[in-house]
């Protein structure tokens, strides 16, 4: 299961990748192992999906939904009333392993807002994107009127700031979470290139170039009161941006 997203404030570019190890060479501005001090942005380099889990949810939604070239983003929905319902196995599964593997790593009420115990009346929508070596997606905002707080997405990204850049590498199956203002007050995307700079791990201070592979990224998102509703002027801006 390969990554895939970029996180960014009010800038533009963006870093992502892959497998392999790079050649070294003194870093520049490649893409960071470890996650910039952005409040509301939570990522362990060591926290990933089970490899054996990766695979199969990668595998699994390529078979289900990418089988026809011209597709490259599904959107799935659950019911507000039925948590799960609306959503494959696949997904709900890994939705029970973040649910765990996040424990450790955020706050009890970041965990909650993610991972609520009793219904909350809000639906959940999966969102799946699958970028081929070359591809990627502008630097964005989650739709505020369409989207609440606490973001989980399965990626790979790079992040910005006001005159400051940040590249973040995430491995095969790392997990990403966005609340807050890494939520509200950052943009995030992914640069269209076919390799990326990327720090490397046993050679701090220096760099190598990664070339990129097919990745499939999964991004689970809260649906404001009335987001549900399909069509209108704010889902033909989502479609319009292929907003993450």
């Amino acid at each position: 299961m390969q990554n895939d997203d970029t996180l960014a404030k009010d800038t533009d570019d963006v870093d992502s990748l892959f497998d392999d190890s790079p050649s070294p060479h003194p870093a520049g501005e490649g893409s960071r192992r470890t996650a910039p001090p952005i409040p509301g942005l939570y990522f362990d380099p060591a926290l990933c999906l089970p490899p054996a889990l990766a695979e199969d949810v990668m595998w699994t939604c390529i078979r289900m939904y990418f089988q026809k070239s011209a597709v490259d983003q599904v959107m799935l929905f659950e019911r507000a009333s039925s948590p799960g319902r609306g959503l494959p196995r696949v997904l709900i599964a890994l939705l029970a392993t973040l649910a765990d593997l996040l424990r450790p790593l955020l706050p009890p009420e970041k965990h909650t807002l993610l991972f609520p115990s009793e219904p909350t009346g809000c639906a959940r929508q999966a969102i799946l994107n699958l970028y081929w070596p070359g591809g990627g997606i502008i630097p964005h905002v989650d739709l505020l009127d369409r989207y609440g707080d606490g973001i989980i997405g399965r990626v790979d990204s790079g992040t910005h700031g006001e005159g400051q850049q940040h590249g973040l590498y995430l491995p095969s199956g790392s997990v990403l979470v966005l609340t807050e203002e890494a939520r509200y007050g950052w943009t995030h995307g992914i640069e269209e290139r076919m390799e990326d700079e990327v720090e490397c791990e046993d050679k701090p201070g220096t760099a190598g170039l990664l070339p990129r592979d097919i990745r499939l990224s999964i991004t689970f998102r809260w649906l404001l009161p009335g987001a549900d509703v399909v069509g209108g002027p704010v889902l033909q801006t989502a479609q319009d941006n292929r907003a993450h």
